[in-house]
């Protein structure tokens, strides 16, 4: 679900643009991260058997951070690197 949610990105931004309503980036965005919590509770990268799974894995989450934080961005938040 999250792959989905990520490759639905370009189309969010497009639409949000269009309609000119930040709700639908906001949105998505919450549905993004419910989505990128749920997986890393599944989703073990640190004790994982294979390490082409576990490179996939911290793929997904490394791209999920990067949409959010480009989505922030695009909302005139500052993003923190560290807390």
């Amino acid at each position: 679900q999250l792959l989905f949610l990520i490759l639905k990105y370009p189309e969010i931004i497009y639409h949000s643009h269009e309609e000119l309503e930040s709700c639908t980036l906001v949105k998505y965005l919450f549905d993004l991260c419910n989505s990128a919590s749920r997986a890393f509770k599944t989703l073990s990268v640190k004790n994982c058997d294979c390490n082409v799974t576990a490179s996939q894995r911290l793929l997904l989450f490394n791209t999920t951070r990067k949409v959010l934080k480009h989505s922030l961005e695009i909302l005139g938040l500052k993003v923190l690197n560290e807390m």
